[in-house]
């Protein structure tokens, strides 16, 4: 099998796994979008999940107070997210150079269109992706790179959820002329954007508190569990100073990469865990900041075209969130 092939490969599960590490938690079910489809659109319902599951670990130091989302209706937002990253591979007992991959950076927005006191539903679009070359990528990474994040300058979705972060429901326009690998980055796409809410517990906290949220998820064909522990660490009023740790387990060894033509891979050793911090303001959408650097180790067992290629991987993330007030 030709190298450029597996690392192609790699570039699709490492993306697809890391593009949605954060901020970690993932479900959905089917709700109506409040307008027509566009003529070559089709819209489609999130698949339901079950919602993280919050445990207070320590409740913090009085006063103990609730935390529940609660932006204004008519509320506007924009962010800008920047992800780089790293990557070296050895194949079978040769180690290969250090890959260079390209930074992607996008722009997201956000208009909270109504608002009850249960939910509230937000329409989520990209308003501009680009891919910025590092000194030394590749032109096969870097175009498999362009191939799968550009499309999503047409993502639209609208999501529903609930003031403790979590999303009830939702759907997202699926152009029909885009590949079916982007079809479905488009479907988890929705389900990161709600990850950028933190699972807030039910039981009122304090400073100091700490809490884990633990959810199963799926990643262009890697079976996840993820774990988030959070700790607060300053409450001021609305505005909330959060350290986050994020530990995920490979629940399925066996991986079938969409898009692939039929690629697969058998994961024998996976590790990946990331560190960071995020404020956020309980009255507004997205977060002010997110800062959070992953590391990755994979092996596995690659198979394209019935030849096989052996290959381990270490890969290290850094993705900042801000948003543009």
């Amino acid at each position: 099998m030709k190298l450029r092939s597996a690392v192609a490969l790699v570039c699709v599960l490492l993306l697809g796994a890391c593009t949605s590490s954060k901020t970690d938690e993932v479900e959905a079910a089917a709700a109506a979008a409040a307008s027509a489809p566009a003529e070559g659109v089709d819209l489609v319902d999130i698949p339901v999940r079950e919602p993280p599951r919050v445990q207070v670990e320590v409740p913090g130091a009085e006063p103990l107070r609730p935390l529940r989302l609660h932006p204004a209706a008519g509320t506007r937002e924009s962010m800008e997210m920047s992800v780089g990253m790293t990557m070296s591979m050895r194949n079978g007992a040769q180690d290969l150079p250090s890959i260079p991959v390209p930074t992607t950076k996008t722009r997201l927005s956000a208009v909270l269109e109504e608002v009850t006191a249960e939910e509230f539903t937000v329409r989520h679009a990209v308003d501009a992706v680009e891919v910025v070359p590092v000194p030394g990528t590749p032109p096969q990474v870097l175009e498999q790179v362009r191939q799968s994040v550009e499309p999503l300058a047409r993502y639209r979705a609208v999501v529903r959820m609930d003031p403790r972060g979590a999303v009830r429901g939702g759907q997202v326009e699926l152009p029909r002329d885009v590949p079916a690998l982007v079809h479905q980055t488009m479907q988890q796409m929705t389900q990161n954007l709600g990850q950028l809410a933190v699972p807030l517990p039910a039981e009122p906290v304090g400073v100091g508190a700490s809490w884990t949220a633990t959810h199963e998820l799926e990643q262009n064909g890697m079976k996840l569990r993820q774990t988030g522990r959070y700790t607060l660490r300053a409450l001021e009023g609305e505005h909330v100073t959060l350290d986050a740790t994020i530990e995920q387990e490979l629940l399925d060894p066996n991986v079938e990469a969409p898009g692939m033509m039929g690629a697969t891979a058998r994961v024998s050793d996976f590790s990946s865990s990331g560190r960071g911090t995020l404020e956020l303001d309980l009255d507004r959408l997205m977060p002010t900041t997110v800062s959070l650097g992953i590391d990755l180790h994979m092996v596995m067992d690659v198979t394209v075209l019935g030849q096989n290629q052996h290959m381990e991987m270490d890969m290290g993330m850094q993705m900042d969130m801000r948003r543009q007030d």
